[in-house]
């Protein structure tokens, strides 16, 4: 599946969601996750400087022979600064 948050319309905020997988048998299957979220945090008065943060998580999981396996979660953030040039 794969969610994009389409209600909020405010492009100062974002939400996303996504995973997905495979299913053989019990003993042969994957999945995975993957969320992340930001927003922008500033903008100055004239609109041509902005700074957003953004952050994330995704992991897997799944069996292979009947053996289990999990991923590590994977954790990311970060921060944005964007300059629109007049025109």
């Amino acid at each position: 599946f794969k969610y994009h948050n389409k209600i909020n319309s405010d492009p100062q905020t974002f939400f996303n969601a996504a995973g997905g997988g495979n299913f053989h048998n019990r003993h042969n299957w994957d999945g995975n996750i993957a969320v992340s979220a930001g927003a922008k945090v500033w903008e100055s008065a004239n609109q041509r400087h902005s700074f957003g943060i953004h952050g994330g998580y995704a992991q897997g999981a799944g069996s292979y022979q009947g053996h289990r396996y999990q991923s590590p979660p994977h954790w990311n953030v970060g921060a944005s600064y964007i300059y629109r040039f007049p025109g």
